[in-house]
C-alpha cells in the first residue's frame, strides 16, 4: 500500500505541533533534502564507504524525480517542524526532521550483531535468480528480525510486541508473495528507522554519527547512522564523517549492490 505525503501528515505524532519544549523526532529513510545537483549526496557518498558491509545506497540529487520526502519535508516545515543535519547533536527541543537509513543502521548497530556484512533481506545479488533468492531473504529476514526482538533489552529499547501490527513480525515466517513480503521489508526498516532516531536523542554523538556533513555553513542533507567504538566527532566541532564505515576507523571503498 502507498501513502502520500497527506496521509503522513494527517498521520504524523504532535500533529500539529503545539507550544512547549516537548521533543518530537521523526527518523526516516526517504531524503528530505536535496541540495546537489550532482549525485554526491549523503546517501551516494557514505554509500561509498561502506561497501565491505555490502552496504549500498540509492544517490540522490536535485533531478531525481521521486521527491515525496522532499515535498513531506516542505509541508511539515510550513506547519512547524524544522529539518536537522547533526551538526549539533540531537535536538533538545522542538519537531525535528532527520534522515537515516535501515542499512547502515543494521551495520552500525552492535546490538544486532552484524560484524561482517548486512543481511540479505532484500537487493537480489546480481545475477541470482529471483527463486533462488525468495527462500534466502525470507530467511535472512527473519534472522533479522530475531535480532530486532532482542532490542527490547538494549538502550534505548524497542519492543516490536508492543504493537499488534510489528507484533506479526514475529508470530509467522516470511511470507513467499513478493507483495507481502515487501509489506514486512517496509515495516522492518520503518522499526529500524524509529530505533534509530531514540538511539541518537538518547546517545548523540557517543553512539552515532552524522554521514555527508562538512564545514558548509549551509544545513546538509545528512544520514544519521549508528556507530560502533570511538565517538564520531564532539559538541561544537564539525568533521566530514562521510569518509567513515560504521566502525568509524578507516574508509572502505566500493560500494556493492
Amino acid at each position: 500500500m502507498q501513502v502520500g505525503p497527506q496521509a503522513l501528515l494527517k498521520w504524523s505524532p504532535g500533529w500539529p505541533p503545539g507550544p512547549g519544549r516537548t521533543r518530537w523526532q521523526w527518523s526516516m529513510r526517504r531524503s528530505w533534502l536535496r541540495t546537489r545537483p550532482d549525485s554526491g549526496s549523503a546517501r551516494s557518498r557514505s554509500g561509498q564507504r561502506y561497501g565491505r558491509w555490502k552496504v549500498s545506497a540509492n544517490s540522490t540529487n536535485l533531478g531525481s524525480p521521486k521527491l515525496a520526502g522532499v515535498r513531506l519535508r516542505e509541508q511539515l516545515e510550513a506547519s512547524g517542524w524544522h529539518y536537522d543535519d547533526g551538526r549539533g547533536g540531537p535536538p533538545s527541543s522542538g519537531h525535528v526532521l532527520s534522515e537515516v537509513y535501515p542499512f547502515t543502521t543494521i551495520v552500525g548497530a552492535q546490538e544486532l550483531g552484524y560484524e561482517t556484512e548486512r543481511p540479505r533481506y532484500k537487493r537480489r545479488p546480481k545475477g541470482m535468480p529471483i527463486g533462488q533468492f525468495r527462500p534466502m531473504k525470507a530467511a535472512a529476514c527473519d534472522g533479522l528480525l530475531a535480532e530486532m526482538d532482542g532490542l527490547l533489552s538494549a538502550i534505548p529499547p524497542l519492543d516490536l510486541r508492543s504493537h499488534p501490527v510489528t507484533a506479526k513480525l514475529l508470530q509467522a515466517p516470511s511470507p513467499a508473495s513478493d507483495r507481502e513480503y515487501k509489506h514486512r521489508e517496509d515495516l522492518l526498516d520503518a522499526a529500524l528507522c524509529a530505533w534509530t532516531g531514540l538511539l541518537w536523542l538518547q546517545r548523540g554523538l557517543d553512539g552515532c554519527q552524522v554521514l555527508g556533513l562538512t564545514n558548509e555553513a549551509a544545513r546538509q542533507a545528512t544520514i544519521i547512522a549508528p556507530a560502533r567504538g570511538r565517538t564520531a566527532c564532539s559538541r561544537g566541532v564539525v568533521r566530514d564523517t562521510s569518509m567513515t564505515g560504521p566502525d568509524q576507523a578507516s574508509p572502505v571503498e566500493g560500494a556493492q549492490e
